[in-house]
C-alpha cells in the first residue's frame, strides 16, 4: 500500500494485490468484508488518529500478526 499526504491526512494511493495463486501473498485489504479502496483516507490505526507529521508505517508498527 501506499500513501499520499492530501487534505492533512493520508490518502491511499496504491493497493499492492500480492499474487493471486498463493493466499499468503494476498493483500489482507483484498479479503471478503474488507471495504477498503485506492482513494480512501487513512484517518487512524486500532483507533489512534494517526498524524499527518509522522509516517503513517509508524501506527502499525508491533501489530504484526494481529487483528487491526
Amino acid at each position: 500500500m501506499d500513501f499520499a499526504l492530501e487534505n492533512g491526512a493520508y490518502r491511499i494511493k496504491n493497493i499492492i494485490d500480492g499474487a493471486l495463486w498463493d493466499s499468503e501473498m494476498r493483500s489482507p485489504l483484498a479479503r471478503s468484508g474488507v471495504n477498503v479502496q485506492q482513494g480512501d483516507y487513512l484517518l487512524a490505526v486500532n483507533g489512534r488518529k494517526l498524524d499527518p507529521a509522522q509516517d503513517p508505517w509508524e501506527a502499525f508498527q508491533g501489530l504484526a500478526g494481529q487483528a487491526v
